[in-house]
This record gives structure tokens, sequence and C-alpha cells, in this order.
């Protein structure tokens, strides 16, 4: 029986053992940032974001790509900004994660222009700092 008890508490304990952010634990993304997205290209790219929760909004402008645009992202268990945005035939989408300081995220940018006539898709990397003015 001594044996059974250890199984039960294992299973007890893997079934608790889950990583699920609470308030405390999210991020904070609201706020200005500024930074580039490599598309090759370097371009600049700002973002202003409002948060409740996990859900992210805001805006989105990359200089010579699009204007500000409206984005919607969430913050997964790892504290990852997943997010999109639709500019005109453009879906536009990427992971950025967070850095230890939360003043900086970096990760991946994608176009999915399958709509577009004309236009091909292109990935790259999208980094932002928080900016302090």
């Amino acid at each position: 029986m001594p044996c059974l008890r250890f199984v039960l508490f294992l299973a007890l304990l893997a079934g608790t053992s889950g990583c699920d952010l609470t308030a405390s634990d999210t991020p904070d993304l609201a706020g200005s940032w500024a930074g580039s997205a490599l598309l090759p290209n370097g371009f600049s790219a700002s973002a202003d974001l409002s948060q409740s929760g996990t859900t992210v909004g805001g805006t989105l402008r990359i200089s010579g790509v699009f204007n500000p645009t409206d984005l919607s992202g969430d913050i997964d268990d790892l504290g990852r900004l997943s997010w999109t945005l639709q500019s005109g035939c453009e879906r536009w989408s990427g992971i950025l994660s967070l850095d230890e300081s939360e003043d900086r995220m970096e990760g991946s940018i994608n176009l999915d222009a399958g709509s577009c006539p004309d236009t091909r898709g292109a990935s790259g990397t999208l980094r932002l700092e928080r900016s302090t003015g």
C-alpha cells in the first residue's frame, strides 16, 4: 500500500505543477515602445500598447511598410507576446520574448501575403525597447 500512496502522490504533484501566469506574474507591456524590424532590410518600428490581464491591444507601425495599425495579442504562460495585425491584404504576426528587465522585447515577425497580388511573404526579427520619454 505505501507504494500505491507514493504513486498517487506523484500523480497529484504532476497535476498541480502546471505553470500558469497569475495577475502578479504577467509582465506589464502597456506603454510606448520603439525599435527596428529586420525584414531583411532594417526599418524603424514603434508600438503603443495597452493591456488587460494577458490580453494586449494597441498599434504597431513599421516605417515604410505600414502606418500605425491595430494589433491584438496575448501573453502566454512563459510571458511571450503572440500578436497579429491586418494591414490591407497583408497579415502580420509574431512572437516576442521579453528580457528580464521587462524593457526589451525581441522575436519573430512574419508577413503572410497569400491574398495580395504581386506580394511575397517575408519573415525577420522585430526588436522593441520601452520608450522612457
